[in-house]
């Protein structure tokens, strides 16, 4: 009995799309912030206050430990992190912006906050705002020559503040009101608590105020706000994309941000 010959040909099954889950790299970057933010301050008041009859050796490796991760130091570990983190929101922002774009939403208020944190992370880095320490030193010497950059500095973030509140108005309000709290928890450190440890430095009687441990907590909590800022603004920032691999390489889309998805 004749039949026909039939060819089967296997067929390898289509490969879905896998969902990247951006947001868990929040709670391992607010994990890597605690371990430099904390060890640096005890490391730096064990060295000032309990290291003065030690052995050499003992205040070498202080010292050094001290300038690799004290908050209070630049060009260093945590100088590196607090870069990087603002890095990582500019980096996610603009995704979220060129996506929009692709999908034709309005994306240029969310580029233009992806600039200004490309901008702080670039201050971070290069320490912009000490070049404002002369135009303040020239204003008053109310601050003293190291903190005398938050007069024409809060001027600037007042002016910038107004502008990106205008800017602001044209995300989503999930994200707006996000966005805001990062901001608030950012500037009660980088003003806010800046400003505390300079009144507490000039009116302190100690011969150095900074090597106090009541400033040591105050640096502490300044840096750890800017941290914390930086961090909600970031996992925000990653709720406004959907980010899946799959055969055809990354696909990055405007999400809904609040979904429990990423």
């Amino acid at each position: 009995m004749g039949g026909r010959q039939v060819d089967v040909v296997a067929q390898e099954p289509a490969t879905s799309p896998v969902l990247v889950r951006t947001r868990r790299v929040v709670p391992v970057l607010a994990v890597v912030v605690a371990l430099v933010l904390v060890p640096g301050v005890l490391v730096e008041h064990v060295r000032v206050h309990h290291l003065a009859d030690a052995p050499v050796e003992a205040r070498f490796v202080a010292e050094q430990a001290s300038r690799l991760l004290y908050v209070d130091r630049e060009a260093n570990l945590w100088a590196w992190l607090s870069s990087l983190l603002l890095a990582l929101l500019a980096g996610a922002l603009a995704a979220s912006a060129a996506a929009r774009r692709g999908a034709g939403l309005r994306w240029r208020p969310t580029a233009v906050l992806a600039a200004t944190a490309l901008l702080l992370s670039a201050d971070e880095g290069a320490m912009l705002h000490e070049t404002l320490n002369e135009v303040g030193v020239r204003l008053t010497d109310a601050l003293g020559p190291f903190n005398a950059w938050l007069v024409p500095g809060a001027v600037l973030v007042l002016v910038a503040g107004l502008v990106l509140l205008r800017v602001a108005r044209g995300i989503d309000p999930w994200l707006r009101r996000r966005l805001l709290l990062a901001g608030a928890l950012f500037l009660a450190g980088a003003l806010g608590a800046e400003l505390l440890g300079a009144a507490f430095a000039l009116s302190s009687d100690a011969p150095n105020p900074w090597e106090t441990g009541t400033y040591h907590v105050l640096v502490a909590v300044e840096e750890g706000l800017e941290a914390a800022g930086a961090l909600v603004a970031l996992r925000a920032a990653l709720a406004t994309l959907v980010i899946r691999t799959g055969p055809d390489g990354l696909c990055v889309i405007p999400g809904t941000p609040g979904a429990a998805r990423t």
